[in-house]
């Protein structure tokens, strides 16, 4: 048995094949797969696949790299998060690779938009899915600060994409995890998968 922790079967390209992705993931013994919502605006369609599909789940939140689209507040968050099916906050985190002549500094928004989802899964007690790019260092004192706390999290089960400095993960979150990598194609660019192991 298989699970995909991190698939967009919304977007266009992946929804028009549905009923082949889902042949495709039985064949290949992926039973379970979570579709990772990345703007308000697209959460009802994340969600409506995970209550159609049973072998489907959601997340809810907004990608650190979306500009232009609704700002999530805690209280939105933590209402959807209440749905039926919905087992994760994200994807959430930072992204400093595309600046566009901005600075780190002027990326403050997506800092905001990282600990707002934080707060919200504290909230909700749910587990996180992190995106971060170019911004490891940030990425990981925010965690620490916000989410990590007063030990106010329960649950370490977070999904980060992950381009440096990875091998500071275990050291800074909890010395009592289990760590899995993945090379990408993106030779830069790590899957991280962060288990409990308690």
């Amino acid at each position: 048995m298989f699970v995909d922790s991190h698939c967009h079967l919304n977007f266009p390209e992946l929804k028009s094949q549905l009923p082949e992705i889902l042949a495709r993931m039985a064949d290949a013994k992926v039973t379970r797969a979570l579709c990772i919502c990345t703007t308000l605006e697209e959460f009802d369609e994340v969600h409506a696949l995970a209550q159609t599909h049973d072998n489907l789940w959601a997340t809810v939140g907004v990608h650190p790299d979306n500009e232009g689209v609704r700002e999530p507040s805690f209280a939105q968050l933590v209402t959807d998060a209440q749905h039926p099916r919905v087992v994760g906050i994200g994807e959430t985190g930072l992204d400093y690779y595309r600046l566009n002549g901005r600075s780190i500094e002027d990326m403050a928004w997506q800092r905001i938009r990282y600990r707002t989802h934080i707060e919200a899964g504290r909230a909700v007690n749910l587990p996180l899915v992190i995106h971060t790019r170019s911004a490891s260092e940030d990425t990981l004192a925010i965690l620490k600060e916000v989410g990590l706390s007063q030990n106010r999290y329960t649950r370490l089960d977070w999904n980060i994409c992950f381009n440096k400095n990875s091998g500071l993960l275990c050291g800074i979150l909890n010395p009592q995890l289990r760590l899995t990598s993945q090379d990408k194609k993106n030779k830069n660019m790590i899957l991280i998968h962060l288990f409990s192991v308690s």
